[in-house]
């Protein structure tokens, strides 16, 4: 569930449902990465909109190398944008 993403809607059927799964999910992953922070693990998020045509997956990759050789402990990408 990328907050601001265009491609990022929630399902018209079963309404009830996918808020609960997806909100369900959205707590699970800060949970995950809270925890994987307390263990100096670097987290790096790659949204599935940040791959859809070649020449977003080549901007992502080459973020993704900057950030593996680098020394931030945070990726996110694309970044999410507030709705």
């Amino acid at each position: 569930h990328h907050k601001g993403c265009k491609k990022s809607k929630m399902p018209k059927t079963r309404k009830e449902f996918w808020e609960n799964k997806i909100g369900n999910t959205v707590k699970r992953d800060k949970r995950n990465i809270s925890e994987l922070k307390k263990l100096d693990w670097r987290i790096a998020i790659v949204w599935e909109c940040a791959t859809k045509n070649k020449e977003d997956l080549s901007k992502s990759c080459a973020e993704l190398k900057s950030w593996i050789v680098g020394n931030e402990t945070m990726l996110e990408f694309p970044i999410a944008q507030k709705k």
